[in-house]
């Protein structure tokens, strides 16, 4: 039996109260999308009753490329938030001293890098405008 249970992978349930569940259950649709891919190509080529409808109800509820695509994207972004609250939720001892560092490595990782610094000078705030006033006598003058 415990052979067996090594390669069975059973679906992960999604909980609404508890968004790791979430990214544990695509996490596991993800790992067995080639096999829900052979299974309904399978189905479809099935010539009894009962294949012919769990192909079409398989069909039905497949996701599309875009789909599987979002999903992989989505545990590019949730999985470092998975590990934080993973780790702060096992935690048997006072977390706040680490909180903080954990919330800034995330933000370091979310945080785009910006190449080109903005140069801005919002303290002058008449040149903002100046542009706009010949922009709007030239727009004038052609009309």
């Amino acid at each position: 039996m415990e052979e067996t249970s090594k390669y069975l992978l059973h679906a992960i349930n999604d909980t609404p109260t508890r968004w790791n569940s979430s990214y544990l259950a695509w996490t596991r649709l993800i790992l067995i999308k080639e096999f829900i891919l052979d299974l309904n190509a399978t189905l479809e080529l099935q010539s009894d009753a009962d294949s012919k409808k769990d192909a079409r109800r398989l069909k039905e509820i497949m996701l599309t490329k875009d789909e599987w695509k979002l999903i992989q994207d989505l545990l590019q972004v949730l999985g470092p938030i998975e590990e934080v609250t993973t780790f702060l939720g096992g935690s048997f001892y006072v977390t706040h001293s680490i909180m903080n560092r954990l919330i800034k490595q995330l933000m370091q990782k979310f945080t785009p890098d910006i190449e080109e610094p903005d140069t801005t000078n919002f303290d002058n705030y008449e040149d903002a405008f100046i542009n706009h006033e010949e922009v709007s006598s030239q727009h004038n003058n052609i009309n």
